[in-house]
């Protein structure tokens, strides 16, 4: 099995269609990019949440569920990482 192409800013290319698909006419994506300010609200996050646990085939635990988790691509891409790894509930915080 092939690894995923990365981006520049170390998230693979399907994240990044991902959330170019929820939020369209976003600009360049960087990980510390304001995603409410590019149009994220609740509804797309129900979108983009459903999107990414079928693409990534994880399940993101509730209490990581908050507008934080979802602030910028950066924050999301660290959860999804940790689902993937079998540890989204642990945040390092």
């Amino acid at each position: 099995m092939t690894a995923p192409e990365r981006t520049a800013a170390g998230w693979d290319t399907g994240f990044e269609e991902l959330l170019r698909r929820v939020l369209p006419g976003t600009g360049p994506l960087a990980p510390d990019t304001d995603l409410m300010a590019s149009g994220l609200d609740s509804l797309r996050i129900v979108e983009l949440l459903v999107g990414l646990e079928d693409q990534y085939e994880i399940e993101i635990d509730d209490h990581v569920l908050t507008f934080e988790t979802f602030a910028t691509p950066g924050r999301l891409w660290s959860v999804v990482s940790d689902a993937r790894h079998g540890s989204a509930g642990d945040e390092g915080s």
